[in-house]
């Protein structure tokens, strides 16, 4: 190889290095770039961390205790409902002994009955004239 084709070649080689490292400083500055935003999400992801899981917590706390107050609500709802049907029943009896009643006046002669009582008033009105004469 003669002098002339070996320094092309050192010329072509230190051009390929500096190209190559043209490319090493911008890969370099997108990595650093890549890691910026990584860590941007990453500061992101713990402050929402952070804010988010007390929250979550008291949300879910408080689901805690709306479905506990639920749950005591419904057991007295079906305490009242239990209630409800004996009052019901107990309705019905006396409702069922009212009409025995009921049937039992319907059964009465109120006619024959004035009449009776008619005449007694004709047969003690006499009576009460006689002895209201000794006073």
């Amino acid at each position: 190889m003669d002098e002339k084709t070996l320094q092309e070649l050192i010329a072509e080689i230190r051009n390929e290095n500096a190209e190559e490292r043209s490319y090493l400083k911008k890969q370099n500055t997108m990595m650093r770039g890549l890691m910026a935003v990584m860590l941007g999400i990453f500061v992101i992801l713990a402050i929402a961390v952070l804010v988010l899981v007390p929250k979550i917590s008291m949300t879910l706390s408080k689901a805690d205790t709306a479905l506990t107050n639920a749950n005591t609500t419904l057991t007295q709802v079906n305490e009242l409902a239990k209630n409800a049907e004996t009052t019901m029943s107990n309705l019905d009896t006396v409702l069922g002994q009212s009409s025995e009643g009921i049937e039992k006046l319907n059964g009465i002669d109120f006619e024959r009955l004035n009449q009776s009582i008619e005449d007694l008033g004709n047969v003690v009105s006499p009576l009460s004239k006689f002895f209201g004469a000794f006073r």
